[in-house]
């Protein structure tokens, strides 16, 4: 289900999005301008570039991502994750993607790997 707090986008097979929804400009502080003018590449985190790269390929094989998570920086510097579905048409050499923020849930995940570390010590055996 699509949630309007939900990016929706067109890329083509150029790294660059065609088409996007104004919840993009929203979460990351760019314009629609800013975003359609340089490749999606340029907003992705650096630690996450290699993997995007290798899901914006296989899209070239026709292959479609069911599911894939990475950080964009926003135009404050502010991380954001991204949990991506999409799919390709090859003929069109287009990508149909859709975005979910699931920042917040990131950040619970690490607060409870923390915790369940900090439960182990003192621990008996």
């Amino acid at each position: 289900m699509i949630i309007q707090n939900d990016i929706i986008c067109i890329a083509d097979f150029n790294g660059y999005f065609k088409k996007i929804n104004p919840v993009a400009s929203e979460i990351l502080g760019y314009s629609e301008e800013e975003l359609l003018s340089r490749p999606f590449t340029d907003f992705v985190h650096p630690d996450d570039l290699k993997l995007t790269e290798v899901e914006a390929a296989s899209h070239l094989k026709g292959e479609s991502a069911y599911y894939f998570e990475n950080r964009y920086i926003s135009k404050s510097g502010k991380i954001i994750w991204f949990a991506w579905s999409s799919s390709s048409s090859p003929e069109e050499r287009l990508i149909f993607a859709v975005a979910k923020d699931i920042t917040e849930k990131k950040k619970l995940e690490v607060l409870l790997n923390k915790s369940n570390r900090l439960s182990g010590v003192g621990s008996w055996e």
